[in-house]
């Protein structure tokens, strides 16, 4: 309002009433609705930048005349597995939202399990098509400008300006893979303390 004091909403907190939250439960739904938000986001972004990388190499940069040895196949399965990794995270703000209106929170430890698993996917397949990409620069690198093929003499430098997309979509896929990797481990670990204490109180 004008001549007042505007109260200042935390950007991840709207939408849940946190006074409603039970004390014992509140630090879970935090790291569920926070990091849910925070890990779509993430992925959302370098997702987005990742599939406009690939396409542009596998169009333009002719990445569809060596799939393979380019490392576009396994990137685009990496960027998959990230894709449903980053549908996954907002399964997080749901559960963090049932949770808050009163909801059991039994399903947390088996929704960051599966989180944890889909992003391990992801890093590994990109792994897999770093390891594709660092091999064909290095067998790159030692042959001279021009190769002579059947079809005739191929520029290299071409070549590498495909190899350094797919590079590059790649280490975006990796950094979206390990933010929502770190998301689903924290969240698994403070749901398994609550359990604990739960047992502990039980007793």
């Amino acid at each position: 309002r004008i001549g007042g004091k505007v109260t200042r909403t935390k950007l991840f907190d709207r939408g849940i009433q946190w006074e409603r939250v039970p004390e014992q439960k509140r630090r879970v739904v935090k790291y569920l609705w926070r990091g849910g938000w925070f890990a779509w986001w993430s992925q959302l972004i370098l997702t987005a930048i990742s599939t406009v990388t690939l396409t542009f190499a596998a169009t333009v940069g002719n990445g569809l005349q060596s799939p393979v040895s380019s490392g576009l196949i396994s990137s685009l399965a990496a960027l998959g597995a990230v894709a449903a990794s980053w549908l996954w995270m907002y399964r997080f703000t749901r559960i963090a939202a049932k949770i808050a209106s009163g909801g059991d929170s039994g399903s947390v430890e088996a929704a960051s399990q599966t989180g944890i698993k889909l992003n391990l996917v992801g890093m590994g397949l990109a792994i897999v098509s770093a390891e594709q990409i660092v091999g064909s620069l290095v067998a790159a690198a030692l042959m001279p400008g021009q190769s002579l093929t059947p079809g005739g003499y191929v520029d290299n430098r071409s070549t590498l300006t495909l190899k350094a997309f797919v590079l590059q979509s790649n280490t975006n896929v990796l950094m979206a893979a390990f933010i929502g990797l770190l998301t689903s481990w924290l969240i698994n670990q403070v749901s398994a303390k609550l359990s604990e204490n739960a047992l502990s109180a039980a007793k």
